[in-house]
């Protein structure tokens, strides 16, 4: 079986060693999913956004209000799940 191969960064890695992030426009993550997984493949950015919205209307807004999907490695991707569970800083709490 031949693995497939992304390039993040200039660099080659294979898609079983990478995860796809939601991104707030503040800048946070909001979700991950794997990129790749017995025989699941989330290859593209089009994918990626049908992973984390199931109707592609809430994708549209979501893009539009600048939420952003970006694929990294499994190493990056564990400094992003460091903060998993805090709070976001940039919202303000409901009163």
């Amino acid at each position: 079986m031949t693995a497939l191969l992304a390039v993040i960064d200039g660099q080659a890695v294979p898609l079983v060693g990478c995860d796809w992030v939601l991104w707030m426009p503040c800048g946070c993550a909001r979700a991950v999913t794997v990129a790749s997984q017995r025989g699941h493949v989330v290859a593209s950015d089009e994918q990626a956004w049908r992973q984390f919205y199931d109707r592609k209307r809430d994708a549209g807004k979501a893009r539009k209000g600048g939420w952003r999907v970006e694929l990294v490695t499994h190493e990056r991707c564990k400094t992003v799940l460091d903060g998993w569970g805090k709070p976001c800083p940039h919202e303000t709490p409901n009163p």
